[in-house]
């Protein structure tokens, strides 16, 4: 998950750097690493206009991701879409609809249909009810299912606070 350089938290004798939370800390500051160095090289060399992360699945620390004992935290997901200023002005629509889905749901399957929004690339294959920056995007909590179908969102009795609504960050960038 990371090199043995970026152990900046140390686990306990004995515990399983799987499950282990300072291993997981290392690995999320391994990828915030690798997200910035990507970012700053796309920036100075890319002309960059989009960038999107999101993992590919969430994290148990006392299960791992085993599908086989399933928790609604393996499928929780960080995710962001950066937008540069010019195409912020160029795609005032999406950008406004992006903003505006803030605290929405959305599960990760759905990104092709978003980056071919995102990229305005639609295709035989895109579907814009599935594409989180269209204004037909309409998918709810109760809508939406995880795990090929088997769990609804709904079935989560403890929502993640980021859906439930973050406070924007300050104006001017500061915090």
């Amino acid at each position: 998950r990371y090199p043995d350089t970026w152990a900046k938290f140390a686990s306990a004798a004995g515990d399983s750097t799987a499950t282990s939370a300072p291993s997981y800390a290392n690995s999320i500051l391994y990828t915030d690493h690798i997200l910035a160095e990507i970012f700053a090289y796309a920036e100075k060399n890319l002309n960059l206009r989009a960038m999107v992360y999101f993992s590919d699945h969430g994290e148990n620390l006392q299960i791992s991701h085993n599908p086989d004992v399933f928790k609604f935290d393996m499928v929780r997901i960080p995710m962001f879409i950066y937008l540069s200023p010019e195409y912020r002005a160029a795609m005032p629509r999406r950008t406004a609809t992006l903003t505006g889905r803030r605290d929405a749901y959305f599960t990760n399957d759905m990104m092709y249909d978003t980056g071919c929004g995102l990229l305005g690339a639609p295709n035989n294959r895109y579907d814009p009810r599935q594409d989180f920056s269209a204004p037909t995007y309409g998918f709810t909590r109760e809508t939406l299912t995880t795990m090929f179908g088997t769990h609804a969102l709904t079935e989560d009795v403890d929502p993640p606070m980021y859906a439930a609504g973050v406070p924007a960050a300050p104006a001017d960038g500061k915090e």
